[in-house]
């Protein structure tokens, strides 16, 4: 059985998707806070704040495939200087790099539809971003 590490599992996303996969894959599900959660038949929730290096280290250990469903709205850090995008791709880089050396096999990470236009959004521009860091 493969193990997944499934960021965002607290979302709507996230929430279904684990509910699919934990038929057939052990889910360590992360989130900033778990009071409310329990863990379930193959699903173990992990509280993780992925500004901190340490705790995204932890929680990967071990992991075949790691799902990126993150986006920083609501940052825990105290960047009060940086906007939306810059945490969006340091908390990527964060992961990435902490991936790598954890000898995560695959990333997955969930964008969305980008048009194909001349400007686009802040939040748009922050979602190719996160890909490229990701997928590098």
């Amino acid at each position: 059985m493969s193990k997944i590490l499934l960021t965002g599992a607290s979302g709507y996303i996230g929430g279904h998707l684990k509910d699919k996969l934990k038929k057939e894959h052990e889910i360590i599900a992360i989130s900033r806070n778990i009071s409310n959660k329990d863990n379930e038949q193959n699903v173990t929730w992990k509280a993780a704040d992925l500004f901190d290096l340490d705790e995204i280290t932890k929680v990967m250990e071990g992991i075949d495939t790691a799902i990126y469903l993150v986006h920083s709205k609501m940052p825990s850090a105290k960047l009060t200087q940086a906007n939306f995008e810059d945490m969006d791709a340091l908390l990527a880089d964060n992961f990435a790099r902490v991936a790598k050396q954890q000898g995560v096999k695959h990333i997955v990470f969930m964008r969305g539809l980008i048009p194909i236009v001349d400007r686009l959004s802040a939040h748009l521009r922050s979602r190719l971003e996160c890909e490229k860091i990701l997928g590098d």
